[in-house]
């Protein structure tokens, strides 16, 4: 059975994480998931490697909604701040 956590208002970015993420890969909650990333993105001490995590599972979000066209904006913002990124580039490969 895949852990599901529940909706929490943790401030250790980790457990936020892992709360999009549960809401991603195991609830499938496209707009649950979005509403998370938001929360999660509103705090500006984030660091490089959790922008880009985020981002990558707001383009998620988005492809679960059944926006594609949504799902490529986070990735795009993220090549132009983050050029060298793998993950990023080929996931928005990926979308084309």
């Amino acid at each position: 059975m895949p852990l599901v956590l529940e909706s929490s208002t943790s401030s250790n970015p980790a457990i936020a994480l892992l709360e999009v993420e549960s809401l991603i890969l195991d609830r499938k909650d496209g707009p649950a998931a979005l509403s998370a990333a938001a929360k999660f993105q509103s705090s500006p001490d984030r660091t490089p490697q959790q922008r880009v995590q985020i981002g990558l599972y707001t383009a998620e979000a988005q492809l679960l909604t059944g926006a594609p066209a949504d799902a490529r904006a986070p990735l795009e913002a993220l090549a132009k701040e983050f050029p060298g990124n793998r993950r990023v580039t080929e996931r928005l490969a990926a979308l084309q």
